[in-house]
């Protein structure tokens, strides 16, 4: 309220407790307290209609309105009367020939006066969207307020059968599908529409057999955006945007592309041109892939912010994989973790209301119920992104998972909200320990063919995946697998736990010794001789030539000197893929004045 200079407040009754928290911490704002439902109906319209005091400008903000904070804090977006108007605009917008509006089912002519139902937060902007169709288009239904929203609530108001079209956050069109009172529910209706967030395909595969499902996109600053109904209904996750909307789509590499909305010439389809005057694009940050078979079809991935990216410099899109999950009935919620480390981890929020006993949960008994919905989820993943047992975690009932006012999962807030135990899944120590567990001990006196797949089997524990020998033999850089400093760490460790000789093997052995067959015949030596043979020296320096020879061969000829600009005085230097143990101020020592700034990242 401070930071958009409102100076008074209107509250209902019944939360009175909550008011005056509020008036205890509100200094100057003045508060009033609104009639109830009951007694606006009894008013009716003794007072005539209202006549606006403001100007009525197009430009004129007329609205506040938060964005949901699904990647950063809320901040509140000052919308104008082309912002609202918007929504009548669209709902009479010409598609082209032979083609319906995608909006058509809940906004155009032919629902007119046809009930919609939501269970959408009244201070949400997909709320503010359905109250402004309420003016022009049809009635209203509103879940019951009061009452914690629920899939049964829901379904008791669909079984009225008062509406028939219906709009909600994904989150309970999935729980709907749970069970079949859900889905003959939700057959009651004409035309169901989602939107904030995505929606698992296997949930709206059920919903899609027993009617026409359907998802609108947009945001605070855009309104909806003008898109056009699938020719094809089983297409009910792909957009076509209508001419009028300004999409196009900059490709961004991996297979995706970001939504990008420019100037189309009418701002009536367009209102982020008016809330944001100047701009020459609005980016969205959302990016989609194209149908594989059908140009022009885009289908929604992920937010910028959602990419994972590796160590290894694999990207990953987690989105289909969390919503996969969520399908399963004990899980609330589903967050893959990774950003900058060797591999993938989950961490899972149970749905406490469905376990047998919320307050004792036998975790490694949960692990199995839902290990074959992980594993359905992995399917479509290449063999290096799938998520293993070992790195899935539990969310804790104290600290559930923060989430939007479109109920879907606020990706940053709860990473930061559960740092301490991404890292716990990440630790070397835990490795070490699940490695013994798994590998078992090697004995002292071991031959290079026990040692070779003793070795080649630690690996697979590391990189989380078989290392067949048809597809990599033992004479294969191990770093070329995937093997980063975290994981000789912990390989070095787990050889010593397993040779049962703490000095045997050192770190330099496995960076002078990166193939598996190097390193078994560097340990039999050691182990032979008590460490003092090594790889013979004429062998050292042909392996290390021909290792450089193999990662320089290709390297394009370097451009004569004299055509070289000037060095600059000062360089910045970027440093990737260190895993945190260089310190920068040691680094500025080592580089010299030369320096003049460090960009790094750590993983």
């Amino acid at each position: 309220m401070e930071k958009t200079g409102c100076k008074c407040y209107f509250y209902t009754e019944g939360i009175e407790r909550t008011w005056a928290v509020f008036k205890k911490r509100s200094g100057d704002f003045r508060g009033f307290q609104v009639p109830s439902f009951d007694e606006l109906i009894a008013l009716g319209e003794s007072d005539g209609p209202f006549t606006c005091r403001g100007a009525e400008t197009p430009e004129e903000k007329v609205l506040i309105m938060h964005s949901s904070g699904s990647t950063g804090m809320p901040k509140p977006i000052l919308l104008d009367n082309i912002w609202v108007t918007s929504v009548i605009c669209q709902k009479y917008l010409a598609p082209p020939p032979g083609r319906t509006n995608r909006a058509e089912g809940w906004l155009g002519p032919s629902t007119y006066r046809k009930p919609l139902v939501t269970s959408a937060p009244m201070y949400h902007g997909m709320y503010t969207l359905l109250f402004l169709r309420s003016i022009f288009t049809g009635p209203l239904v509103h879940t019951p307020s009061g009452v914690p929203l629920s899939a049964k609530i829901v379904m008791e108001v669909l079984e009225t059968k008062l509406a028939t079209c219906a709009m909600f956050p994904p989150s309970i069109i999935a729980d709907l599908t749970a069970t079949e009172r859900g889905i003959k529910a939700l057959s009651t209706l004409d035309d169901v529409f989602y939107g904030g967030a995505p929606l698992s395909r296997e949930a709206g595969e059920r919903v899609n057999r027993v009617t026409r499902l359907s998802s609108i996109l947009g945001s605070v600053e855009t309104c909806c955006i003008p898109a056009l109904a699938p020719l094809d209904e089983t297409d009910w996750d792909y957009y076509e945007f209508h001419p009028r909307s300004g999409a196009v789509f900059e490709n961004v590499g991996e297979g995706l592309a970001e939504l990008v909305i420019r100037p189309a010439g009418d701002l009536r389809y367009q209102p982020v041109f008016s809330g944001f005057p100047g701009i020459h694009e609005w980016r969205t940050n959302d990016l989609f892939e194209e149908h594989p078979a059908k140009p022009g079809l885009w289908r929604f991935k992920c937010r910028r912010d959602d990419v994972l990216v590796l160590s290894s410099g694999i990207k990953y899109d987690p989105i289909m994989f969390e919503k996969s999950v969520e399908n399963h009935p004990l899980v609330k919620g589903a967050l893959v973790v990774g950003h900058g480390r060797f591999q993938l981890g989950l961490i899972l929020e149970p749905d406490w209301d469905q376990l047998p006993d919320n307050r004792a949960m036998d975790r490694k008994a949960l692990l199995e119920q839902l290990w074959s919905a992980v594993e359905a989820a992995n399917v479509p993943n290449a063999k290096n992104t799938r998520i293993v047992k070992s790195m899935i975690a539990f969310a804790s009932r104290e600290k559930p998972f923060a989430r939007t006012a479109k109920h879907s999962i606020a990706r940053r807030a709860t990473l930061d909200l559960y740092a301490d135990e991404i890292d716990e899944l990440y630790s070397p120590d835990r490795f070490d320990d699940e490695l013994s567990e798994q590998l078992g001990p090697l004995g002292q006196n071991p031959d290079a063919a026990q040692l070779r797949v003793f070795i080649r089997r630690a690996l697979g524990f590391l990189l989380q995946r078989e290392v067949p020998e048809d597809e990599h033999s033992d004479d294969d850089i191990i770093f070329d697998l995937g093997v980063d400093s975290v994981s000789v760490v912990v390989l070095v460790k787990g050889l010593r736990q397993a040779l049962d000789d703490a000095s045997v093997v050192t770190f330099a052995d496995i960076y002078a010794n990166p193939t598996i067959s190097m390193l078994a015949t560097a340990i039999l030596n050691k182990l032979s001789s008590n460490g003092e043979r090594r790889m013979d020296e004429p062998a050292e320096t042909q392996f290390i030539e021909e290792l450089a020879a193999t990662y320089t061969a290709n390297l394009p000829a370097s451009p004569s000197r004299a055509s070289l600009p000037p060095p600059p005085a000062r360089h910045t230097v970027i440093l990737t893929g260190s895993t945190g143990s260089l310190d920068l101020e040691d680094l500025f020592i080592v580089c010299g004045p030369r320096v003049a700034r460090f960009t790094f990242s750590t993983t």
